[in-house]
């Protein structure tokens, strides 16, 4: 039986998908048949459909089938969830900046862009229109990518309170106070590490470890 975190779980996760497709559905609209970035949108439409397929499929971070762990290319996840956002949030910069050469990781596809979504909205939820710091290099045996905003900041009395569920900074704002738990979920299971720095008044940076593929077997694994 599906329990009402789940069910606010799915909800929020949702946000972003269905955003992207409402997007380039209206843009497909406004455009000729001959527009050479038709072929483009409807690629992201089809994709974000399979996103929202898969959520529902894995009953978010409660899933029974477990996570298909692979090697992927860090710096292509990362730069196609970009994409998405410089396009949902144009008022937003997102600047990238990626170590040469840098490792393949060890993850789930989609649980691992659940998860730079939850950090992205809420570098976007927190803070007023500027850039967006997004970084990834090598350290160690992992791969380190932080994602730094200028925002509000957060106070220390609410960061250790952070990961737990249905816990808002700011109980004013629309959410369900998900977004860090199921995030801290996905890592966890990930066998990563997720941590915060914030300073009230300097903003947030949010850094996420994950193993570097060549340190693990890639074997499919059930969420703990």
């Amino acid at each position: 039986m599906i329990q009402p975190l789940q069910w606010a779980a799915l909800s929020h996760d949702m946000k972003t998908p269905l955003s992207a497709i409402a997007l380039y559905n209206s843009l497909l609209s406004e455009m000729s048949p001959d527009d050479p970035e038709r072929p483009r949108f409807h690629a992201i439409i089809a994709g974000q459909v399979r996103r929202l397929a898969r959520m529902t499929t894995d009953l978010l971070f409660d899933t029974q089938s477990g996570y298909k762990f692979e090697a992927l290319d860090a710096g292509l996840l990362l730069e196609t969830t970009l994409q998405l956002y410089r396009e949902l949030h144009p008022q937003y910069g997102f600047d990238l900046i990626l170590q040469p050469a840098l490792p393949p990781v060890r993850g789930d596809q989609g649980a691992l862009e659940r998860v730079l979504s939850n950090v992205l909205d809420n570098s976007i939820k927190y803070s007023s229109p500027h850039t967006v710091r997004i970084q990834g290099i090598a350290h160690g045996h992992q791969v380190r990518i932080s994602i730094t905003d200028r925002g509000e900041g957060i106070a220390p009395h609410h960061q250790k309170h952070l990961f737990e569920a249905r816990y808002q900074v700011d109980s004013t704002r629309k959410g369900h106070g998900l977004g860090l738990y199921i995030t801290r979920q996905i890592i966890q299971a990930h066998q990563g590490a997720l941590h915060i720095e914030s300073m009230p008044g300097r903003g947030t940076a949010v850094c996420i470890d994950l193993l570097a593929a060549h340190t693990a077997t890639l074997q499919p694994s059930a969420i703990s």
